[in-house]
């Protein structure tokens, strides 16, 4: 989990494109190939911590369930 305080939904998912990126290019040795799949949310007035959670879970698996390797709001 990466928390971003005063950074937007937009900056977000900019920045969690150069990490899915990163980790798509970069070279892992022995593995062929490592891609990561990306949920994001941002907080609302009446979150809590389960709330939080569970829209950046579904943010991710929607991300998996999409062909993996991307990033998905929530």
């Amino acid at each position: 989990m990466i928390l971003l305080p005063g950074t937007g939904l937009n900056g977000a998912k900019l920045l969690a494109e150069k990490i899915r990126e990163k980790v798509e290019t970069h070279s892992f040795g022995m593995v062929e190939r490592v891609t990561i799949s990306i949920g994001i949310t941002s907080v609302e007035v009446n979150d809590n911590l389960e709330s939080i959670f569970q829209r950046v879970d579904t943010a991710l698996y929607d991300a998996k369930n999409s062909g993996r390797n991307c990033v998905r709001i929530a």
